[in-house]
């Protein structure tokens, strides 16, 4: 088998055999882990590899190098994948939403080891349990899934609405859950942007028996990267209601058409005492109904922005379009060294492979590691190139703030948070005036995307597996 099912579904558009056929005409547009078992376990019948359907409950994958490289993920609910016996020394792993096809080295009961496979790293999985299925026990289980009673198990370990939608000219993942003992139907909006601080939106809505909508609140979070049921490093912003958003957002845009392209600092210098109390009134609500643990873990970034909000509150921008584009210059040139430093070793590997200069062994895997190592980073600067280029001739204004915050951020590294207190008092700013700013960066995402966010399409299909779910309690 080797790598021929994962090479395979990355040439082919496997997609219309491995999603069910109602799954088309309702325009559900993302494949889950038990969709794919199907489709690749018909195909590898044809080659009459033995195929076993398992799920994973509670797991983790480490990959070689994650631990000392800070990229471990936290551990995920429930997943299913196939072991591959292929008539080789060791059966294979194959999962493709890891993009896992690697031999099993060693299986225990909680655990099991797999090893390389070209590209692909070694690694462990950890688990509480793994639980086999025949084909006739895993098809009576989608079936049973395909009644709306039982479809909201398949929300529980989250399922993903849609990968990489634009909204606010960001490409966004939206995942959707449920929590059973709440009946909370809980989405998540995640919001890479480069060069500025991840975002992600929560939107909850209570449910009552006879699938009516009792209550829907966002959750605002910052986070430096997303998994499949948790987010990395997670900060949270704000909890509120969209109508307490609509009021915010009334007050923001007001200033902003009065005074367009000034920061919040501007409010300062302004006579409208009424309008500035009512916004101040507003996030301060929000402020209070934080933990004293989220207020503390955020305290640093409120400071920071207070501090850049009111600095010169009348420029537009605090620095020049020049040193705005000095992080691109920058990083394109890093780039461009990086591919001049592959050249060596691919013209070596040029005349190895055609035997005109052999390697020794051990240069060559030398070699190999330096370019895996080379690419993996010019990869990583070609995204981040790739992404603030975008932003710079599409999105310009998001762009320029974004620059102009990170640069600001940059005069107050190696500060604490009480030189930033200090530093806030004796200018005698209020605080919360940056939190306000943290709060509406939030909205023109919350807004675009806020019929995603509350599933308004999904609502007829929702109340009826509420319904079919609890009818008969009522």
């Amino acid at each position: 088998m080797n790598d021929g099912c994962s090479y395979y579904c990355k040439k082919h558009d496997t997609t219309p055999f491995s999603r069910p056929h109602e799954a088309r005409e309702k325009n559900i547009p993302e494949d889950n882990c038990t969709t794919v078992i199907p489709w690749f376990y018909l195909f590898l019948e044809q080659f009459n590899f033995s195929t076993q359907i398992i799920q994973f409950v509670n797991f983790r994958t480490i990959l070689e190098g994650d631990k000392e490289k800070g990229k471990e993920k936290p551990p995920t609910g429930s997943h299913f994948a196939l072991l591959v016996e292929t008539g080789r020394k060791h059966p294979y792993l194959l999962d493709p939403f890891h993009d896992l096809c690697n031999p099993i080295l060693e299986k225990k009961e909680y655990s099991l080891r797999f090893g390389k496979n070209g590209e692909r790293a070694s690694g462990i999985r950890t688990y509480e349990s793994c639980i086999s299925y025949s084909p006739e026990e895993f098809a009576a289980m989608m079936n049973r899934l395909h009644e709306p009673a039982a479809s909201l198990d398949m929300l529980v370990a989250g399922q993903k609405v849609f990968s990489k939608r634009e909204v606010q000219k960001v490409d966004c993942d939206l995942m959707l859950y449920y929590l059973e003992q709440s009946k909370t139907v809980l989405t998540r909006l995640y919001i890479p942007q480069q060069g500025i601080q991840q975002k992600a939106i929560y939107c909850s809505q209570s449910f009552n028996e006879k699938g009516v909508s009792t209550q829907t609140k966002y959750r605002l979070v910052y986070a430096k990267k997303a998994y499949w049921t948790s987010l990395e490093d997670e900060k949270v912003i704000a909890e509120l209601e969209i109508s307490k958003a609509k009021e915010i957002k009334k007050i923001r845009q007001k200033i902003a058409q009065e005074h367009k392209g000034e920061r919040l600092g501007i409010l300062l210098h302004r006579q409208q005492k009424q309008q500035k109390e009512t916004l101040f009134d507003l996030v301060h609500e929000l402020w209070e109904e934080l933990t004293v643990q989220d207020q503390e873990k955020i305290r640093p970034a409120v400071l920071a922005r207070t501090l850049y909000e009111c600095t010169k509150p009348r420029k537009e921008y605090l620095f020049s379009e020049e040193e705005h584009d000095q992080h691109l210059h920058e990083i394109i040139k890093k780039e461009m060294e990086l591919s001049t430093s592959l050249k060596p070793h691919e013209d070596a590997f040029y005349l190895h492979g055609w035997k005109l200069e052999k390697l020794p062994r051990n240069e060559y895997l030398h070699r190999k590691r330096i370019v895996k190592k080379i690419k993996k980073e010019k990869q990583d600067l070609v995204e981040e190139i790739d992404a603030l280029n975008f932003s710079r001739k599409l999105k310009k204004d998001a762009y320029i703030s974004a620059r102009d915050k990170a640069l600001f951020a940059k005069t107050l590294e190696g500060k604490t948070v009480e030189q930033l207190e200090a530093e806030v008092r004796r200018q005698n700013l209020p605080f919360l005036l940056g939190y306000a700013a943290m709060v509406t960066d939030f909205f023109p995402f919350l807004f675009e995307a806020r019929d995603d966010l509350e599933l308004r399409l999904f609502q007829p299909s929702l109340r009826e597996k509420f319904l079919a779910r609890y009818s008969h309690n009522s």
